[in-house]
């Protein structure tokens, strides 16, 4: 059986913070570290004096949080930090209290879990692709596809067709892959699976595609999508998300993501006068989840019905597909040459 860990007793009274300060930069290291970690520690102990806290087991992590806002955030937005960022000072700040506990001045650490929090980023209103840019990102990846780099295009015409999250469409199994019935098992957040039904043609011949590059490759697993660049491994939702971005940012400057595209099929759904009820069905809702987030729903039968409808093409309105040159433009090509 493993031996506690003896606490170690807290100074009686408490130990000053200024002394404790002094002993810390005091430990042997070199001059350069010395001098950075004094250019933590030192401003946190005057400002704790002028708080009115002068020993160590005075300081709570409330007051430590409210140091970090008032004089370590001001000062990162004005740019005046010396010695290092803003995070290598609250590292030092969370070692000084660290060693203060290992050396019995305190019991406990009140900087455990100091962090420099990041502020939440409020999601822009409109969180839909603009379908112009959409119609441009499959007409570069349909040239892709057609000089021998099959993946992007796959990818984005699954989103489309699907409309699955890419968490879902990035991890489609081989072997849930039915062509012949034009649908595909994909599993859902939760680990729910459930069926993504394709009807226009160009999925399927995307999806071919992208079968005989694989079998050219030949990737250890048995996933649909693999990582454009080698060693070939599954690709993963954060790697499919960011590859729609790169296109997205090569035509129009902005880093679209691939879950703009679901919200894009949801609104042109509502613009085709679709029941709420047959859009969830498509988009994979629960009745609970679409209400909240996009509109109530049910079977795969009518995600079916509304797959065959309206397929990707003419829900987006894609003009009718024309003999592609037999050589892509070089400049394409040169832009997107590590893409599978």
């Amino acid at each position: 059986m493993p031996r506690r860990k003896k606490e170690v007793e807290p100074l009686p009274g408490g130990k000053a913070i200024t002394e404790a300060v002094t002993e810390f930069l005091n430990v042997d290291r070199s001059d350069h570290t010395r001098q950075n970690y004094g250019n933590a520690v030192n401003p946190l102990a005057e400002w704790l004096a002028s708080q009115s806290i002068t020993t160590l087991d005075g300081i709570t992590y409330a007051a430590l949080n409210r140091y970090i806002k008032e004089v370590i955030q001001p000062r990162q937005k004005e740019g005046s930090f010396t010695g290092g960022t803003p995070n290598q000072y609250v590292n030092v700040i969370r070692g000084f209290f660290n060693w203060a506990k290992k050396v019995g001045y305190l019991a406990h650490s009140p900087a455990t879990g100091l962090t420099i929090r990041k502020p939440k980023v409020k999601p822009p209103e409109a969180r839909a692709i603009p379908p112009e840019v959409l119609r441009e990102m499959l007409r570069r990846t349909k040239l892709l596809a057609m000089a021998g780099y099959p993946t992007a295009y796959a990818l984005l015409v699954l989103l489309v067709e699907t409309a699955h999250r890419v968490g879902a469409v990035a991890t489609i199994k081989l072997d849930r892959i039915d062509l012949k019935n034009r649908r595909i098992l994909v599993t859902e957040k939760g680990g729910t699976l459930q069926f993504a039904h394709f009807a226009d043609p160009e999925t399927a011949w995307a999806i071919q595609r992208l079968l005989e590059w694989r079998a050219r490759i030949n990737p250890p697993h048995d996933q649909l999508f693999s990582m454009v660049k080698s060693p070939r491994k599954p690709m993963k939702p954060a790697a499919a998300s960011n590859l729609v971005a790169r296109f997205a940012v090569e035509v129009c400057g902005t880093p679209y993501y691939a879950h703009s595209i679901r919200h894009l099929v949801a609104t042109l759904l509502d613009e085709h006068g679709i029941e709420p009820n047959l859009a969830s069905a498509k988009l994979g809702n629960t009745p609970q989840i679409y209400e909240g987030h996009y509109q109530p729903s049910p079977a795969h039968s009518r995600a079916r019905q509304l797959a065959d409808r309206l397929p990707f093409s003419t829900l987006l309105q894609v003009p009718p597909a024309t003999e592609p040159p037999s050589e892509p433009p070089p400049k394409i090509i040169r832009l997107w040459d590590d893409v599978g």
